[in-house]
């Protein structure tokens, strides 16, 4: 397994609570989200990050945790924090 572990900071879309009978002045801004993982995916579309992995204790392809698909559209920048180190730790 290697995957880049990044650092996306992104803009997620939200909504008032309670969400009925609002004033102009009630209406929520897009939240700011910082968002470290592996990153399993990345095209024109969208990207994919991860929190966690989980290795197969008999060599298979392990599972990925807590994944979430972002908007490239959502992605205000990403930084890359290793592109190996921790990959090739987790396999030893």
């Amino acid at each position: 397994m290697n995957k880049k572990i990044v650092l996306v900071h992104w803009l997620d879309a939200c909504e008032p609570d309670p969400n009925s009978d609002l004033d102009a002045r009630d209406m929520p801004v897009p939240q700011q989200v910082w968002q470290a993982g592996f990153l399993l995916a990345d095209n024109d579309e969208y990207i994919v990050v991860a929190s966690g992995y989980k290795p197969d204790p008999n060599g298979a392809e392990g599972t990925w945790d807590f994944a979430i698909t972002i908007p490239q559209g959502m992605v205000k920048g990403m930084t890359v924090l290793s592109s190996d180190s921790y990959a090739n730790a987790m396999e030893g």
